[in-house]
């Protein structure tokens, strides 16, 4: 039997994710080690390996739930026409709100290079996303 209750192991993951995905925003993959995430998500480093096989796979983790965030921004405009559509898109990735928001705003600007570094390049482009916003 578990020593931590369910609630409290998805608590846990999430925030070493939320830690990792500030972090990575900030200074990039290589800028980060994982004692540094652990610490700012206010566990141990042992914690890590209870979610996460390696800093890699939790790379991999924070990059898939924010293309799922996008993905189901761009999901909510497809009531609208195209013009609106772009937009509204435009408005949202330009504004003020999230270009200040270094902690929460766009990671592509800082770890593109580190997606192909990691083979991960299938999450660099939106094409998936704008292709069924598109239709």
């Amino acid at each position: 039997m578990s020593r931590y209750s369910q609630s409290e192991i998805i608590e846990s993951r999430l925030a070493i994710e939320k830690s990792a995905s500030e972090l990575f925003r900030l200074r990039g993959y290589h800028g980060v080690g994982l004692a540094e995430i652990m610490k700012s998500a206010g566990l141990t480093n042992g914690t890590f390996y209870a979610h996460f096989k390696s800093k890699r796979d939790l790379f991999e983790s924070v990059i898939a739930k924010t293309n799922l965030g996008r993905g189901k921004f761009l999901e909510s405009l497809k009531s609208t026409n195209r013009f609106e559509q772009a937009k509204k898109f435009v408005e949202m990735y330009l504004s003020t709100q999230h270009f200040q928001n270094e902690k929460g705003g766009c990671l592509m600007p800082r770890l593109a290079g580190d997606l192909k570094e990691h083979g991960l390049e299938k999450y660099s482009s939106p094409k998936k996303y704008i292709d069924d916003f598109t239709e």
